[in-house]
C-alpha cells in the first residue's frame, strides 16, 4: 500500500514572507556587493540612542554568560566542568552571530556553519523548523572541530516568525570513537570518529527525545557523563565513582 509523504512544509518562517533560505541567499549577495552584513552601513539604534543599544546588548551578553556559567557548574562532562570548554551564542535566523558568551570562541563559527548547513539543505521544508525543536550537530564535515564537540541549537520564534537561534557547544569526554577519550588521534577515516549527529532533530516541545537519549548512551563508553542524565538502559550498570 502506498504511503503518502507527510507534508512538513508550510508558510515561510523568515522575515517579510521570505523563507530562511531566501534570507541567507539575500544576505550573502548583499555582503558580496557591499562588504557589509545585509548591506547595512549604519546602525540606527546605536547612533540614535547609545544607552538603549548598549543596555540591550549587555542584557543579551549577560544572559549568554549566565547560561555558560550555569552549564559549566552542572555539566556531567569533566572537560566542560574542569577545563571550561563550552560557549553559548545567539544567531540571526540565517546563522550569523549576534552576541556570544565567554568561553572557547572557535565554536561561535562552527555553530554558525551548522545553522547555515541546515538552512541550505532546506530544513524549513523537511524536517521543518518549529517552536520547541532541539537540533544537535557534531559532524566535522558540516561545521565542527571534532565529534567530541556537540552543538545544541534551538530556534527562537516570535509568533510564527523565526527571529534567531540560541546555540551552545559542550565538549564530551567520550564520543564512541575507536579509542577511548575525548580526543582520539588514531582514526584514519571519519568512520572511526565515533557516532555522528549531523544536524539531527533530537527534541521537540523543548524536551530531548528518549530515543536520542538511549542511542547516545549506547554509543559511548561513559554514558553517565554524556550530559543526558543518569538514566541508563535496563541491564546496564554504572561504574562505581
Amino acid at each position: 500500500m502506498a504511503v503518502k509523504r507527510r507534508d512538513v512544509g508550510g508558510a515561510p518562517i523568515g522575515w517579510n514572507g521570505k523563507t530562511v533560505l531566501e534570507m541567507l541567499e539575500q544576505n550573502e549577495r548583499l555582503f558580496r556587493e557591499t562588504g557589509r552584513y545585509q548591506g547595512i552601513d549604519q546602525l540606527e539604534l546605536k547612533e540614535g540612542d547609545h544607552f538603549r543599544y548598549e543596555r540591550a546588548f549587555a542584557k543579551l551578553r549577560g544572559a549568554l554568560v549566565a547560561a555558560r556559567e550555569t552549564a559549566l557548574h552542572i555539566s556531567a562532562s569533566p572537560i566542560v566542568r574542569n577545563v571550561g570548554e563550552l560557549c553559548f551564542a545567539l544567531y540571526t535566523p540565517e546563522g550569523d552571530s549576534v552576541a556570544v558568551s565567554t568561553g572557547i570562541m572557535v565554536h561561535v563559527h562552527t555553530m554558525s556553519e551548522a545553522i547555515k548547513w541546515m538552512v541550505r539543505n532546506d530544513y524549513e521544508q523537511d524536517p521543518g523548523i518549529r517552536p520547541g525543536d532541539i537540533f544537535s550537530n557534531n559532524d566535522p564535515a558540516v561545521g565542527n572541530v571534532h565529534t567530541a564537540d556537540v552543538h545544541t541549537m534551538i530556534p527562537i520564534f516570535w509568533k510564527d516568525e523565526l527571529v534567531g537561534w540560541a546555540s551552545g557547544v559542550t565538549h564530551q569526554v567520550d564520543i564512541g570513537a575507536n579509542t577511548p577519550g575525548h580526543d582520539p588521534v588514531t582514526p584514519t577515516s571519519r568512520f572511526e570518529d565515533g557516532f555522528h549527529l549531523t544536524c539531527e532533530r533530537i527534541g521537540e516541545d523543548e524536551h530531548i527525545r528518549q530515543d536520542h537519549r538511549l542511542r547516545s548512551q549506547r554509543s559511548v563508553r561513559s554514558p553517565y557523563v554524556l550530559g543526558l542524565g543518569r538514566e541508563v538502559p535496563r541491564g546496564w550498570r554504572l561504574p562505581d565513582p
